[in-house]
Order: C-alpha cells, then sequence, then structure tokens
C-alpha cells in the first residue's frame, strides 16, 4: 500500500521479556491463621483496596465461618471480620453494595431450615454486621453467587435440592433487607448446579454452570438467561462427551457471552481449562481448550481493557510443583492465547477468582499451602502492561514510516540518541532500516507491510552490545489520516460497548466503545428517569476502540445508564456511583 496516509492505532507493551511476555508479580500476601482459610472471591473497592471472602477455620465461632478481609491497594490488611455459627458456614461470593458496605452470599449448616441453607450477609463498610438471611427448604440449599438490583435488593444464585430433579439451578430475588419477593429453579430430571448470575443488558438475568439433564455429555455448560422476573427465555448446552462444568459468566462488548470451566474427557488428569464464546442468542461462536498433560481447571474469566480476556484457574501441568499452581491465561478477542503464567512453588494453590484492577494490572485470589501446612488465602498482584495512544505525529510516505523519536525515547532508558542505536524488527523477525534525524524516527521497510491488518515493530535499545530495553509497538494499519488508538485485536468487527470500569465508581471511570467502521456516534450518561445527565461523545469517529472517561462532581450517588447510538444500533451498560 504506497503513496498512502496511514491510520496507526497503537498500543504499546512496555517489557524486558519477549513479544506477549508475561507480567511478574508486583506484590503478594498471604492471610490466615493456624488452620485452614480459603478465598472464594475477591473484589476491588471503591477507594483501590480490596475485598477477599472465604472460608476461615482459624477463627470465629464453628467448624468454618464466612471471613471477609479487607486490605488497602498494596494488599497490606486493614480489618477482617467473620461470621457465622457452630457448623460449618461458607461465603462463595462478595459485592460492595451502594452505601458503600459488603454482601456476602454463600451456605450456612448453622442457620436454616434445612441441611444446609442459601445465606446472605450484609454489613456496612467496616464490616459490621447490619442483617442476614437464610433461605431454603428441608434438604440442602448453597448460594454461590450475589448481584445487588437497581432497588437496593438483591439477585442470588445457586443450588436447591427441591425444584424438578436431584437438584437445580436456583434463582432467588430479594428487597433491600433481604425479604424474598420470588424465586425460580431451573432443571430437569438430573442434577443442575449454578455457579454465576449476572444482569444481562436488557435487564434479566444470565446463570451458569453445568447440566446433567440436559445436553451430550455426562455433564455439560449450561446457560440459562430469563427476563427481569426470573422467567426462562432460552437456553443452551455446551459440551459432547465427559465431563463440562462453568464456574462462571459474563457478558462480552458485543452482547453475547463467555463461560469458563472445565472440560474432562473421563479422569482429572485429562482436565482442561475450557473457554466458550456465544453470540447474544447463546449460539456457539467459537471454544478453545488450555492445558497440558496433566489436570487444568479453569475458575474465572474477566473481559479485559483491550478486549481480550484473562483466564484464571489451577494448573497441574504448568507449574513448579508436584501438586497445583496459580495459572493465569491471557488471550485476544478470538481466544488466540497470547501468553500463560503460573504462580507458585511447590506448594498446592488454587485460584478461585480474577479481576482487572484500576491501574490494569491483574489480582488473583484464593488459597496457598506454603510448605504443604494449613492453607492460607493468597492475593497476587502483578505488574500492570498499560496502553497508550501514539501521539499526532506518525504518518507514512511510500514505505516509510515516520514516528516522533521523543515518544520511544520517552519509554527507555536513555533519552539522549546519540548514545545508542535502535534496532527495528517486524514481527516475523525482519530487520528493517531505521534513522533518526529531525526529531522523528524514520523506520523503512521492503516488502508490503504496509498493507497487513496487524504490525508489530519491536524497539530494542542497544547499548554496549547489550540490548538492555525493548518497547514493543503493536499497531493495526489502516488508510486513513486519523491517529486513534486500538487493542492489540483487530478492529471490532461489531459495534461493542464494553462494561465500564471500575463499577462501581466513586471518583472517575473509564467508558470504552468500539466501532467497525468510520460513523456517527452519541453516548450519553441516562439516569433512572430516562433523563440525560451528560453527554459524553457525539460525532463522527474513526474505526477502533475509543475510551471518554466520567467524573463523578455534582453527581449524586445511585444507579446510571451508559447509552451508546450508532449506525441505527443502541447498545446499553448499567453503572452504580458511589460515595
Amino acid at each position: 500500500m504506497k503513496n498512502s496516509i496511514l491510520l496507526i492505532a497503537i498500543c504499546v507493551f512496555i517489557s524486558a521479556g519477549a513479544i506477549n511476555s508475561q507480567p511478574e508479580i508486583l506484590w503478594s500476601q498471604t492471610y490466615g491463621g493456624e488452620s485452614s482459610d480459603g478465598c472464594s472471591s475477591v473484589i476491588q473497592t471503591a477507594d483501590d483496596g480490596f475485598a477477599l471472602a472465604g472460608v476461615t477455620s482459624s477463627f470465629g465461632a464453628g467448624a468454618g465461618d464466612f471471613f471477609l478481609v479487607r486490605t488497602d491497594e498494596e494488599g497490606e490488611e486493614l480489618w477482617t471480620h467473620t461470621y457465622g455459627g457452630e457448623s460449618l458456614d461458607q461465603c462463595m461470593s462478595i459485592i460492595q453494595t451502594a452505601d458503600g458496605g459488603f454482601a456476602l452470599a454463600g451456605q450456612t449448616f448453622s442457620y436454616g431450615a434445612g441441611q444446609s441453607d442459601v445465606w446472605l450477609v450484609v454489613t456496612d463498610n467496616e464490616g459490621e454486621e447490619l442483617w442476614s438471611q437464610t433461605y431454603g427448604g428441608e434438604r440442602t440449599d448453597y448460594g454461590l453467587s450475589i448481584l445487588q438490583t437497581d432497588d437496593g435488593g438483591f439477585v442470588l444464585a445457586g443450588f436447591t435440592n427441591f425444584g424438578a430433579g436431584g437438584g437445580d439451578f436456583w434463582l432467588i430475588r430479594t428487597n433491600e433487607v433481604g425479604d424474598s419477593l420470588w424465586s425460580q429453579t431451573y432443571g430437569g430430571e438430573g442434577m443442575e448446579l449454578c455457579q454465576s448470575v449476572i444482569h444481562t443488558l436488557d435487564g434479566g438475568f444470565a446463570l451458569a454452570g453445568w447440566t446433567g439433564s440436559f445436553g451430550e455429555g455426562r455433564s455439560d455448560f449450561w446457560l440459562v438467561v430469563t427476563d427481569e422476573e426470573g422467567e426462562e427465555l432460552w437456553s443452551q448446552t455446551y459440551g459432547d462427551r465427559g465431563d463440562n462444568k462453568a464456574n462462571t459468566v459474563i457478558q462480552t462488548g458485543y452482547g453475547g457471552f463467555a463461560l469458563a470451566g472445565t472440560s474432562q474427557a473421563h479422569d482429572e488428569d485429562s482436565a482442561d481449562f475450557w473457554f466458550v464464546i456465544t453470540d447474544e442468542d447463546g449460539e456457539e461462536l467459537w471454544s478453545e481448550n488450555y492445558g497440558g498433560e496433566r489436570g487444568d481447571f479453569g475458575r474465572s474469566a474477566i473481559e479485559t481493557v483491550d478486549g481480550g480476556f484473562a483466564l484464571a484457574g489451577y494448573s497441574r501441568s504448568l507449574g513448579q510443583g508436584f501438586w497445583q499452581n496459580f495459572w493465569f491465561v491471557r488471550t485476544n478477542e478470538k481466544g488466540e492465547e497470547l501468553w500463560t503464567q503460573t504462580f507458585g512453588d511447590n506448594d498446592n494453590d488454587i485460584c478461585h477468582s480474577i479481576i482487572q484492577a484500576s491501574d490494569g494490572g491483574f489480582v488473583l485470589a484464593g488459597g496457598t499451602n506454603w510448605g504443604m501446612g494449613e492453607p492460607d488465602i493468597w492475593l497476587v498482584k502483578t505488574e500492570l502492561l498499560f496502553w497508550m495512544a501514539l501521539p499526532d505525529t506518525g504518518f507514512a510516505e511510500d514505505d516509510t514510516l515516520r514516528l516522533n523519536s521523543e515518544f520511544l525515547y520517552e519509554h527507555i532508558d536513555s533519552p539522549s540518541i546519540p548514545d545508542s542505536a535502535l534496532v527495528i524488527l517486524v514481527e516475523d523477525g525482519e530487520h528493517v532500516d531505521a534513522n533518526i534525524y529531525d526529531e522523528e524516527l524514520a523506520i523503512t521497510a521492503e516488502g508490503d507491510w504496509f498493507g497487513q491488518d496487524s504490525l508489530m515493530l519491536i524497539v530494542s535499545e542497544v547499548q554496549n552490545e547489550d540490548n538492555s530495553d525493548t518497547t514493543y509497538l503493536h499497531l493495526t494499519v489502516t488508510e486513513s489520516q486519523t491517529v486513534g488508538q486500538t487493542p492489540l485485536s483487530d478492529i471490532p468487527r461489531e459495534f461493542k460497548l464494553f462494561e465500564p470500569y471500575p463499577n462501581p465508581f466513586n471518583a472517575t471511570t473509564t467508558i470504552r466503545y468500539g466501532l467497525p467502521f468510520s460513523t456517527n456516534v452519541s453516548l450519553e450518561l441516562i439516569d433512572l428517569s430516562g433523563s440525560k445527565v451528560l453527554n459524553l461523545v457525539s460525532g463522527n469517529y474513526q474505526p477502533g476502540i475509543h475510551t471518554v472517561n466520567i467524573n463523578s462532581n455534582n453527581l449524586p450517588s445511585g444507579l446510571y445508564f451508559v447509552r451508546m447510538e450508532a449506525s441505527e444500533q443502541v447498545i446499553t451498560r448499567k453503572i452504580m456511583l458511589i460515595r
């Protein structure tokens, strides 16, 4: 593509490792006592700290209690609380409520009507219990996931023994003080267990777990989508043979769903992390397996700020020890593995939850057996791999790409051009000529790489024949006069409005949206009455991924909607402001 102007939509990752190198641990912390302690769920709080929820037998009143650990942004413990009775009580899910407190959901053997009941505990922002409620019958009922609704109530999802078969998905809707408004069960004659519930973009709910009643295998991934009253709209199974168990569901930026879990043909040594992507109607678009020769297990997944995915679980194939280690897989938006990383030593380390922190790094939480003693909660924070836009000085003429050299040198050690040289490579390792003059870096290539959909340049600083620093430039190239920003993957194939991050928020949050082609875009913040509060974006924008920040100044706490209109399409996201 000669004699053209170039759109350079760029993500910059600065690292000293290989292409798509793994992030290193920035810090890690353990929490617990002399007995067993574990974490099932982690969230980032409105003040950029973290809240971890699980079970403890080191502290509390019984064989195991709900355990809430509150930390600062460096993982330093601020306080802990336990909740429970004389028997086993295990927390599986936590959210921060609209008033800044916490809601914890799990199961209790200490209270309630049956062998075990769903248990909801609501606290203030210091972890002091405000109230709790149990839900269940005479047999076994588990709570595994929780949401807060627009009116301040709650939705709990899990498992009940009083449904149609051996066990059913169970969805419970409550008011703001935990009184049950309605509940629904979903299932057949076999065993079903729901692990995860989310709000859908149209105001309903999506539940995911596994079914023994429907599908092709002994158990299959099962996705159930309902309206706002819990009435089933449709359901889909995924799997062929063996055991397939989903642990997490998310709704993706294009309106479809992603399910993460484990697929195994026979015994645990055959288990792989299995990740399934669907369209908005639940039809499978693609799926990927990740793992090695031994058992590898999928527990959690999120969509990342660059449009790809971060997957977490634990691996027996890829770690350092005989047992298993935290396992972290990073993919692009097509599920293609960018890198994989394990954390742990010769221990039994099981990761249950992953989030992306407000600084762009990742946080993984679960349990660890340091030295194979009693397990503790383990929280791991990775270094951040950040991305930014290229300044408006990049352009191409003929086969020469010109970049402002200061942009590169502010990201490597030496700011002095005469003191070092640059080695430029394209993705396949082919060298290209590079010269610096008039404060510009000129890169000349033999061949046709300007016509590639995606291009990666590797810029290495050379000092005393030692490649001491490397900058990776991931470029998406199209014909345009505009310089913008895009994720590592190609320009989106569909319109996307990504989940705001952070959400809930109390100061600022970032809205990301993707355009497959140049078009007029309107992005507005709407309150519950349907009134426009802020006009965030209005105008014609180029293809790619765009961002806009919302500042909470002069906005009251509560629920809002981000509404995007582009090319006769409308996409909406919910967002919660917490003061």
